[in-house]
């Protein structure tokens, strides 16, 4: 199966299970957390970053599942940003993942990235890839690339009022 193969309707994805994250992806893909750090003035910033930790997949992901149920509101304090930031991750890592992909094998890509990014982040859902489909064909610093440019635009548009109401809504 070529990058640009015509027909990749026969190729068959294995059930990821608890994926291995590789180190070197992780390593390379950003951390959302150290841009949201940034925002916050000492000492609210060890207290975001204490809560992060607390939903830090152990590979290092935010899965997005676990800020699912979470109000897109500054009551839920640091993760409201958390989930602010991160709200388009799961799209831009499937569109990396099916680039080329026809077919039922898209769909299949798809839809075990979106689990895996919901339920164990973002590493693991690209270390899944890579291990599917090859680093030659989906290099991994496009993804990194692409995440952190979305992280910066996204920060950019973050106000100090929202990391105000963030930090004084969160503990009422």
């Amino acid at each position: 199966m070529g990058f640009f193969s015509k027909d990749n309707s026969g190729t068959a994805f294995a059930d990821p299970g608890q994926v291995a994250v590789d180190p070197d992806v992780a390593q390379t893909l950003p951390d959302p957390v150290e841009v949201l750090l940034a925002a916050y003035p000492e000492p609210a910033a060890t207290e975001a970053a204490v809560e992060y930790r607390r939903v830090r997949h152990p590979h290092g992901g935010y899965p997005s599942g676990l800020r699912r149920g979470l109000p897109l509101k500054p009551s839920a304090g640091p993760l409201y940003l958390l989930n602010w930031l991160t709200a388009g991750d799961e799209i831009t890592v499937q569109v990396w993942a099916t680039n080329g992909l026809r077919f039922g094998a898209k769909s299949g890509v798809e839809q075990t990235v979106g689990t895996l990014c919901s339920t164990q982040g973002i590493p693991a859902a690209a270390t899944w890839v890579l291990s599917q489909r090859g680093s030659d064909v989906l290099p991994v610093d496009f993804l990194a690339g692409q995440l952190a440019d979305y992280y910066e635009e996204r920060a950019s548009s973050i106000t100090n009022g929202m990391v105000i109401d963030s930090i004084r809504k969160w503990k009422r």
